[in-house]
């Protein structure tokens, strides 16, 4: 057999969707017949305001059947804190566009934490990418 035989290869990355996120809270009771706040823009034990958040697909490649999952931490998060009306169907986002999803984000009046992290998990399934980004929710005392 030959010996010393070099091969080279040639490896070209597909191109792949990548979400990136913004989000904001609107506790002004104008916004939405859901939102109990006074409108200062500050979320406080007590409120539901409404929780806006842009998904952008920065990628190289369409972003299809997205999906979201939102984890709150804790046990007791489940009985203090609530999200409602939030869709977990986004649907397609193409290359270079956004769509933008809004839910109900309530606490009750004896919640006893002033920060917690919210976990949003965006799942695509034509690459079956998953990204995760960290929500910090911060209580006015």
């Amino acid at each position: 057999p030959p010996e010393n035989i070099n091969t080279t290869f040639k490896v070209k990355e597909l191109p792949l969707p990548k979400l990136s996120m913004s989000y904001s809270f609107m506790d002004d009771m104008s916004s939405s017949k859901n939102v109990v706040g006074n409108g200062d823009g500050i979320f406080q034990k007590g409120e539901a305001v409404e929780l806006n958040v842009q998904i952008k697909n920065i990628g190289f490649s369409d972003a299809e059947n997205v999906q979201l999952f939102v984890e709150l931490p804790g046990k007791i998060m489940k009985k203090e804190l609530f999200i409602q009306n939030f869709p977990t169907h986004i649907g397609n986002i193409p290359q270079g566009k956004s769509r933008k999803i809004t839910g109900i984000l309530s606490v009750n009046k004896n919640f006893t934490f002033t920060k917690i992290p919210v976990k949003m998990t965006f799942t695509e399934e034509k690459f079956g990418r998953k990204t995760d980004f960290i929500v910090p929710i911060t209580f006015k005392k």
